[in-house]
Order: structure tokens, then sequence, then C-alpha cells
């Protein structure tokens, strides 16, 4: 098996686009260590109302593969850890959707 590092993390939420970040992330702290958004949770979502600033978050990683790596027949997705619906796209295709309840989730 071999392990790949995640190099690259972004997020976007509403008028946010493409922030670099690290995991594990929420969207409150992404915004507020940046000081995009000041206050409480209790408070950022009222504000969140009117500006959206938590629509459509998105949390994006980049796994890249060698040339070697990447022409192989079949590739396994291996991921752990992960807390929130979340939906698995490579290379522009959805291999499906994982729920909050999932901690190791395997794709071929």
């Amino acid at each position: 098996m071999l392990k790949k590092e995640i190099k690259r993390i972004s997020f976007s939420a509403g008028e946010y686009k493409d922030i670099e970040c690290s995991l594990p992330a929420t969207a409150y702290s992404v915004l507020t260590e940046r000081g995009l958004v000041t206050g409480t949770p209790v408070d950022i979502a009222e504000q969140s109302r009117n500006r959206k600033h938590f629509s459509d978050c998105v949390f994006k990683a980049v796994i890249e593969f060698s040339k070697a790596e990447a022409s192989k027949k079949y590739i396994y997705l291996r991921l752990s850890g992960i807390v929130s619906r979340s939906e698995i796209i490579f290379n522009g295709r959805s291999y499906g959707v994982i729920g909050n309840v999932n901690r190791v989730v395997l794709f071929n």
C-alpha cells in the first residue's frame, strides 16, 4: 500500500474562495483565524443569514500521483477521520458521498 500525503487544502464558502488551510478545521475556525469574521459562533450564525458566510462550504484537498502511480489499472482510496458529510471527487468524477458517521471509507 502506498500512502500519499495531502499537500494542498483549501476552503471556500459564500463570498470566500480558495483560502489555504490545514486540517482539522471548521468553516468557523478558518474564517475567524484569518479575521474574515468575528464574534462567537452564535453571532456569526446570525450574520451568516444575511451574507451567507457558510453557504456551500467546501474543503478541497489535492493528492498528487506520479505518472507511474496514475497509470495503474486500479487505485484504491482509503480515507479516515471524515466526520462531516463529504463528496469524493477524483479527476472531476464523483465516486460517492461519505456520511458523518463513517470513520474509514474505501473507494475503488
